[in-house]
C-alpha cells in the first residue's frame, strides 16, 4: 500500500492532464444534480469517469452517463440508508434537548459515533459498487472491510475529501466544475490503493 500523498499526487495529475473531461464531467454532475434525488447518481458517474481514468482507458462524458444510468438506483439506495440512517441521532438530539440528563446525552453522542462510522465505513462503496458491479450490500461489506483494515488512512481521505470542499468554497466556480470529479478521483485512487 502507498502513502495517502502518493493517492493525492496521483488525483492532481490524472486531474490535470484530463482537465477538459473533468471540468465537462464536473459541470454534467452538477446539472445532474440539479433535481436533489439524482446527486448520487451523478456522483456515482463521476466514479465510473474516474475509474477509466485512472485505469488508463479511453475516457468519454459518455461513460460518466453510462455510470449513472447503470449505478444511479443502487447509490440512490445508498444515499437512502445514510438519509435513514441519520434519524438517529436526530432522535436523539431531540431526546436530549426535551430531556437534558446524563443518559440523554449518552444516547445521543452514541447514536452520533454510529452514524459516523457508517460513513467511514461506507467511504469505498461507491467505487466498488462501480468496479466489481455488486448490489449495495455487498459494496458497503467490502468497503467496511477496508475501513476496518484501515482506518487511519480513511480518516485520511476524508480530511482530504473536505479539504477539497473547503478549497473549492473558497474559489467558487471550482464547486461545480472541479469538486466532482476531483473527489470521484480521489476516491477511486484510494480504494484501488488499498485493493
Amino acid at each position: 500500500m502507498k502513502p495517502l500523498g502518493f493517492v493525492l499526487r496521483k488525483s492532481a495529475h490524472e486531474a490535470y492532464t484530463g482537465l477538459p473531461l473533468v471540468a465537462v464531467g464536473s459541470l454534467t454532475a452538477a446539472a445532474l444534480s440539479l433535481p436533489l434525488v439524482t446527486a448520487p447518481g451523478a456522483l456515482v458517474g463521476c466514479v465510473a469517469l474516474a475509474e477509466n481514468l485512472v485505469a488508463g482507458r479511453e475516457a468519454g462524458l459518455r461513460d460518466m452517463l453510462r455510470g449513472f444510468s447503470r449505478y444511479g438506483v443502487r447509490a440512490t439506495l445508498l444515499a437512502l440508508l445514510a438519509v435513514g440512517l441519520g434519524y438517529l441521532p436526530v432522535s436523539g438530539w431531540l431526546f436530549w434537548g426535551q430531556v437534558r440528563t446524563v443518559v440523554a446525552a449518552a444516547f445521543f453522542f452514541t447514536q452520533l459515533g454510529l452514524y459516523v462510522l457508517f460513513w467511514l465505513a461506507s467511504t469505498y462503496a461507491l467505487p466498488i459498487l462501480v468496479r466489481e458491479n455488486c448490489g449495495v450490500m455487498t459494496a458497503l461489506a467490502r468497503s467496511a472491510r477496508l475501513f476496518l483494515m484501515h482506518p487511519g488512512y480513511t480518516l485520511g481521505v476524508w480530511l482530504q475529501l473536505g479539504a477539497l470542499a473547503v478549497t473549492a468554497a473558497f474559489a467558487t466556480v471550482a464547486v461545480p466544475t472541479l469538486l466532482p470529479m476531483l473527489a470521484a478521483l480521489v476516491l477511486v485512487n484510494a480504494t484501488e490503493n488499498l485493493l
